[in-house]
């Protein structure tokens, strides 16, 4: 019989309900691209399934009440941008995964620094042996049983590797550096987002109430036309219009209240909730905009330079790869290690058949020892000239990597200016064109009052009023978003100047 028949039944013998995955690792996967798998004979799998299944079969029920709302524990009934921001910083998954990458590099650092302490370890012997000792003479084999029980400590300690211990140090010791850096960058987006999403939520709040207005006009004007169609003062084809009109501004309505409904959803995704979250926010249409910068753009980028936690992150990389080239180049050098052990040792031994020398004994004593042991690796292959070609390589990507990162953060920070002169030069001629929408409105619907202008005229007066409120409301927005953005892009809160 051959071996993998024996394999087959034993596995068959085991009632195993497939194979080892080193026998048929294919049977572990999809079977084809069009089949989706099943886990029925993985346990594993098989209680996720269920889990899957419970849980789709609780939501499903009208009866339970909702589980993904009741385990998001206590949220406030409503909430600022600032609190916002704090319970973006305590939920959002980026910060904890951000914070999780820290704790293990500075794990990763520790297990480095171990190397510099000596290692001891306790070591226990029970061992019970026979063998056949060749003696000689009239009796030539001697059977030999031998119980030995010995207990000890072993020492070693490497007092002298030339600057190895120390590059591998430097090696971890940046890339917790750096993973600190980018856990702060991670802050930074957290904050970034909730704001531009909260600014955006704003907006579309905003542009709700202003086409409810809208609205309330386009059903005023349609009032006043119907009562002058209604006596002769007025056209079918006014009295069709007005009512287009009125249904154009309730079609617009509801579309802007879906924007909000999205927006909102957005924000609570930024805060790392769930859509449908049962907490309203405090939006401030009427705060003050920020102020004018009081320095120019290229202050700003030198700032994003020496600020930015990504680049500082770049930089730390730069010197880990450094350090990994000290690294590989200390691996050419001998290693001198101090080595020490002591034992206490308890031995008994017989021999068969018998002679006239004892055939069996024992004793008890200690034992120890110390010394220095040297090594030195002189051929490997060219296993570290490679090691120290491939630590270089990897120094002159994190060169060219940095450089790029400089690049990236200089035209960030110079298109978010621009992008924030844009947005407030914009919001100040929206500013102006509301004043001029208003006071067209209200001049056209006079004139229309005496005939003067016709019931056309009076809603493209509306409709532009509407778009100018539009505009005022967007571009606010734009420059609250943008502000945001240019504080993100150079990395630090002091930009006053």
């Amino acid at each position: 019989m051959t071996i993998s028949s024996i394999t087959l039944l034993a596995i068959a013998g085991c009632s195993r309900p497939h194979p080892l995955a080193e026998w048929d690792p294919d049977a572990y996967a999809p079977e084809n691209p069009t089949t989706s798998w099943s886990a029925d004979w993985w346990p594993a799998a098989r209680d996720q399934d269920a889990a899957r299944e419970l849980a789709a079969d609780r939501a499903l029920d009208p009866n339970q009440p909702e589980t993904i709302l009741r385990e998001l524990g206590p949220l406030p009934g409503s909430t600022d941008l600032a609190g916002a921001v704090d319970i973006a910083l305590l939920r959002n998954p980026e910060t904890r995964m951000a914070w999780a990458a820290a704790k293990m590099r500075a794990a990763e650092f520790a297990i480095s620094r171990s190397d510099w302490y000596p290692t001891l370890v306790a070591i226990f012997d029970a061992t019970y042996e026979q063998s056949l000792v060749p003696f000689g003479g009239p009796i030539n084999i001697q059977e030999d049983v031998l119980a030995h029980l010995g207990v000890g400590l072993e020492l070693s300690w490497t007092l002298l590797d030339f600057g190895r211990r120390k590059a591998d140090d430097d090696v971890f010791s940046n890339a917790l550096l750096a993973s600190n850096f980018m856990f702060n960058r991670s802050l930074q987006d957290v904050v970034h987002a909730v704001q531009v999403d909260y600014f955006e939520l704003e907006s579309a709040d905003g542009l709700v109430k202003a086409t409810e207005q809208d609205l309330l006009l386009a059903e005023s004007v349609l009032a006043s036309i119907e009562q002058k169609y209604i006596v002769g003062l007025a056209t079918l084809p006014e009295l069709l219009v007005a009512r287009q009109s009125r249904e154009l501004a309730g079609y617009e309505l509801e579309s802007v209240r879906a924007m909000r409904h999205e927006s909102k959803s957005d924000l609570l995704i930024a805060m790392g909730l769930i859509p449908g979250a049962p907490i309203d926010f405090e939006l401030d249409s009427g705060a003050p905009l920020p102020d004018d910068l009081t320095i120019g753009v290229e202050r700003l980028i030198e700032l994003s330079m020496a600020s930015r936690p990504d680049l500082a992150a770049a930089m730390a990389t730069l010197k880990q790869a450094e350090s990994a080239v000290d690294s590989a180049e200390a691996q050419l050098a001998p290693q001198i290690d101090l080595v020490a052990d002591v034992n206490y040792n308890w031995l008994d031994y017989w021999l068969t058949p018998a002679f006239e020398a004892p055939g069996s004994g024992s004793g008890q004593n200690p034992t120890w020892s110390v010394g220095v042991v040297g090594s030195w690796v002189l051929f490997d292959g060219e296993e570290r000239t490679n090691r120290i070609r491939a630590a270089r390589a990897q120094q002159m990507l994190a060169i060219e990597q940095l450089q790029q990162a400089r690049l990236s953060v200089a035209g960030e920070v110079w298109d978010a200016y621009f992008q924030w002169q844009a947005a407030t030069k914009q919001f100040k001629w929206a500013e102006s064109l509301m004043e001029s929408s208003v006071a067209n409105l209200d001049a056209t619907l006079a004139s229309y009052q005496v005939g003067l202008r016709t019931m056309p005229q009076v809603l493209t007066a509306r409709r532009a009023l509407a778009d100018a409120r539009e505009a005022l409301i967007t571009s606010r927005a734009q420059v609250l978003a943008s502000s945001a953005t240019l504080i993100h892009a150079t990395g630090d809160l002091r930009i006053d100047g």
